[in-house]
């Protein structure tokens, strides 16, 4: 006896996924926040973000917004090296430099009178 799969169990079946990934499911990544690596913004936790080498947000608007217009700098924040305007610096408590070879000399550098 052999069993055959009903087309409308198929369908049934492919309905779910696309109720599963448009309610929610596919979002609860973008709680954890968002992360823009050259030009392209995606959900990642600030860890994930980090290990890629992007710039995280807690929101989509503010990653795209970052994302949209390149930095004019780079910022070494606890010793690591970020793309950032000097706001973006001084805001997260980094120091600012306009290229990154300077940031990371920084970065690298211990503090004066060790």
């Amino acid at each position: 006896m052999r069993k055959r799969i009903s087309w409308l169990a198929v369908l049934a079946v492919i309905a779910m996924a696309g109720l599963l990934a448009g309610s929610g499911v596919t979002t609860l990544a973008a709680e954890e926040g968002w992360c823009c690596k050259d030009g392209v913004v995606f959900a990642a936790t600030p860890e994930q973000c980090k290990e890629k080498g992007g710039v995280w947000f807690p929101t989509k608007a503010e990653a795209e917004k970052y994302c949209e217009a390149p930095p004019s700098g780079w910022c070494c924040v606890d010793k690591v090296v970020i793309p950032a305007t000097p706001e973006e610096c001084k805001e997260k408590g980094g120091v600012w430099f306009p290229t990154k070879a300077e940031a990371e000399k920084y970065c690298e550098a211990p503090p004066s009178g060790w």
